[in-house]
């Protein structure tokens, strides 16, 4: 019977071994994780972060129980492969919670331990709020820092769909929100959806409004454009935060490194990923919020080319298309 040992767990590690069980019935796998979880949603850890996941346990997808009863296969969480001697084919194995070294042999072999936030080489980071992101552990980190500095006023830059969901969210947990477009016909649908401040940037200067609501600057900023970097630093206040979570791969914005380090914030990115899908579903099953309050326009199939003329015009926030 052969026997494999797998380094690491999550996406990579517990991936390959139940797809190692599903081609071999008969052999013996281990999977040694240094973290204490297996297998957890890496894409589901920004909404974790912002409270739309509440709970850390729905972020596991399986258990080393799980992985025991369904692929009899053993994971251990809270072990460290510290060596490999590749002549007598064993790994040296140390128990994280005991200390304990022990020496596991092996037929094959495979690497997945993942790696470690690449932190660049920049003056202030190791000033409070400024986090890297990789695991749920980091992830309860910023959490708690997030519920002890109590961040309550949010800004939007962006009045599209993710902003216009981003501003609802941010509503929905009770903060203070505004949001900056350069479209009447969005910050017009985000009115009627209940955000108390929206701001035209063609007319009035977002800086001036900001300050006008907040004197010191918002608590979090969102970049729900993917250029706007600069214009949230103009708005966060001292030790808040900004999200960066549009994409626009054409923007080459100059980053004011001066302005992040003498602010002490902390800027995280955040992404839609597949596995967060099932989730936004449930939390619309939830009535968190009420997207249906977005949609601008309902055409027919053949009007589908208007409808993307409107979203790219600014002039819809959500089209629906009917057959």
């Amino acid at each position: 019977m052969r026997k494999v040992i797998i380094v690491g767990g999550v996406a990579g590690g517990a991936t390959c071994a139940a797809r190692l069980r599903r081609l071999d019935e008969e052999a013996e796998i281990i999977v040694l994780e240094r973290g204490p979880f297996v297998s957890f949603a890496n894409c589901g850890l920004p909404y974790y972060i912002g409270d739309v996941i509440r709970e850390e346990s729905k972020l596991l997808q399986a258990s080393p129980e799980l992985f025991r009863q369904r692929f009899r296969i053993d994971v251990r969480t809270q072990h460290e492969a510290v060596r490999i001697d590749r002549d007598a084919r064993e790994v040296t194995v140390r128990d994280l919670v005991s200390g304990r070294e022990y020496r596991e042999s092996y037929d094959a072999l495979v690497l997945s331990p993942g790696a470690s936030p690449v932190v660049p080489p920049l003056e202030g980071l190791q000033l409070p709020g400024i986090f890297t992101v990789r695991t749920v552990p980091d992830s309860a980190g910023i959490r708690e820092w997030i519920e002890r500095h109590n961040a309550k006023r949010a800004v939007v830059i962006g009045g599209g769909p993710a902003g216009a969901l981003h501003a609802l969210l941010f509503a929905a947990a009770g903060a203070r929100v505004m949001v900056a477009d350069r479209s009447r016909a969005r910050l017009d649908i985000l009115a009627r959806a209940g955000i108390p401040r929206v701001v035209d940037v063609s007319a009035e200067p977002l800086v001036e409004a900001v300050r006008e609501e907040t004197c010191d600057g918002a608590d979090l900023v969102v970049d729900a454009v993917g250029d706007q970097l600069d214009a949230a630093l103009d708005v966060v206040r001292s030790g808040g935060r900004i999200s960066l979570f549009g994409m626009n791969s054409r923007a080459r914005p100059a980053v004011r490194q001066n302005a992040i380090t003498r602010k002490e914030l902390t800027i995280y990115g955040s992404y839609v990923g597949v596995n967060t899908f099932p989730r936004a579903i449930a939390i619309l099953e939830r009535g968190v919020i009420a997207p249906r309050r977005l949609l601008s326009d309902v055409l027919p199939l053949e009007r589908i080319h208007d409808a993307l003329a409107r979203l790219r015009a600014g002039d819809a926030m959500k089209v629906a298309i009917r057959h």
